[in-house]
């Protein structure tokens, strides 16, 4: 106990200081309350943090810091969270588990854009903006010739659609009549995104199919994101990696711990 402390307890009853676990406390008369000394002590009993990091390298650095022999890390699956409990149980004693770190994996603002409209359909007009604002994240076909796919359809958002067909190239061609004029416009069956599932991670291919549908003359559109939970969790997974790798000496258990 600190000066202080040790003067306090001095003038009053001693029967009334009781120690427990290595803290003091008293019962007050009135009342019959129980009071913590603690705040008259030098410092706390035990640290009580969770501290929450943006980005994968604070967390690593943060267990770094801190870890002990009993530290263990929990890789969380479903959510995408990993934590650390930093004073966690050994196998002689129970521990309060009460410091912690926790990272929770941030999808990527590219990522989350395109799953929110994946197979969700778009006007000519819809379709034509959206290709403009995301070709930077389009591999191939580039994205120039996305953006020139755009300004056709820019261009003949008045056409009334006919026909369509599928190219030996692996595209569609739409039959397209405007201001009688008659003419055709290409676009693929197939595209492929290089987009990171997380902030500030690591880029993946990500491949979608296009669609189409044709009613009374309009054209709608939407596409179909190919299996992207497998990229997420091919993405964790390449995490949990990145984890292990930095902390060897702290067990890493793939679950979650409340």
């Amino acid at each position: 106990m600190s000066t202080e402390t040790e003067a306090f307890v001095e003038h009053i009853n001693a029967q009334q200081v009781h120690e427990l676990h290595g803290g003091h406390f008293m019962v007050v008369p009135q009342g019959c309350k129980i009071a913590d000394l603690q705040a008259y002590a030098g410092g706390p009993r035990k640290v009580e943090a969770k501290p929450q990091f943006n980005d994968i390298e604070s967390f690593i650095d943060y267990v770094k810091l801190y870890k002990k022999d009993e530290s263990v890390l929990f890789a969380d699956q479903d959510d995408l969270i990993f934590k650390a409990v930093l004073d966690y149980h050994n196998k002689e004693s129970a521990s309060w588990c009460s410091h912690k770190a926790v990272y929770q994996c941030k999808r990527a603002d590219e990522w989350s854009i395109w799953l929110d409209k994946n197979d969700k359909g778009f006007t000519q007009e819809e379709f034509a903006e959206f290709l403009e604002d995301r070709a930077q994240d389009v591999t191939e076909p580039t994205g120039g010739e996305l953006l020139e796919l755009a300004t056709q359809f820019r261009v003949i958002r008045k056409a009334v659609f006919g026909n369509a067909m599928r190219l030996s190239t692996g595209e569609f061609q739409l039959q397209y009549s405007e201001d009688n004029q008659k003419g055709t416009i290409e676009f693929p069956e197939e595209f492929t995104l290089g987009i990171a599932p997380f902030h500030n991670g690591d880029k993946y291919e990500v491949k979608a199919r296009l669609r189409y549908r044709l009613r009374e003359g309009n054209v709608t559109f939407s596409y179909k994101l190919i299996d992207p939970k497998r990229v997420l969790e091919h993405a964790f997974s390449e995490a949990i990696s990145k984890v292990k790798k930095a902390l060897p000496k702290v067990q890493l258990f793939e679950g979650w711990d409340n």
